[in-house]
Order: C-alpha cells, then sequence, then structure tokens
C-alpha cells in the first residue's frame, strides 16, 4: 500500500510543479527561439550541446514568462535546464 502511495503521489506530482501555480510550458523547435535566447543558454551551458525540445513558459493568465532551452552535457550525459526572459534576463538554472 505504501507502495502504491508514492507511485500515485510521484505520478501527480507532488513537488513545486508549475502546474499547481496555473503555469504551462508549450513546446517549440530551438528554431523558433530567437538568437539571442540562443546565445545566452549557450553561455549558460558551456561544453554542452543545447537539445530539442525548447519551451515557452507561460502564467496562469496567459502572459509568456520565459523560455526554457535544455543542454546535455557531453561526457556525463546529464540534462540541464536554463529559464530565460524574454529580455535575456537569466531567470533559473537547472
Amino acid at each position: 500500500m505504501k507502495r502504491l502511495m508514492a507511485i500515485l503521489l510521484l505520478a501527480s506530482g507532488c513537488g513545486g510543479d508549475e502546474r499547481e501555480l496555473g503555469q504551462r510550458r508549450v513546446p517549440i523547435k530551438l528554431s523558433e527561439v530567437p538568437e539571442n535566447i540562443i546565445k545566452i543558454a549557450e553561455a549558460e551551458h558551456k561544453n554542452q550541446k543545447l537539445i530539442e525540445p525548447a519551451f515557452k513558459k507561460f502564467a496562469k493568465d496567459g502572459t509568456f514568462i520565459s523560455y526554457e532551452v535544455k543542454a546535455r552535457d557531453q561526457k556525463s550525459g546529464k540534462v540541464n535546464e536554463v529559464g530565460i526572459s524574454p529580455d535575456g534576463k537569466v531567470l533559473e538554472r537547472d
């Protein structure tokens, strides 16, 4: 029973999920991300390869918040993500 509860909690996204805040992420191609945002993402992800998909993040009211761009470390395989506002400010790093 405990195992079932743990699985259900993980499946429902029990953490600080964007959905709990009413936010949503829309997948987009890297080619749809503005060049200035790509350059910032590359600077944040030195020695890593940017990977598909990127995301556009929207607030509950539909306001565009940020681009989220992922990159994979070529040595470790770890995927990292950076959130960048439309004006180029780094908002979050993962």
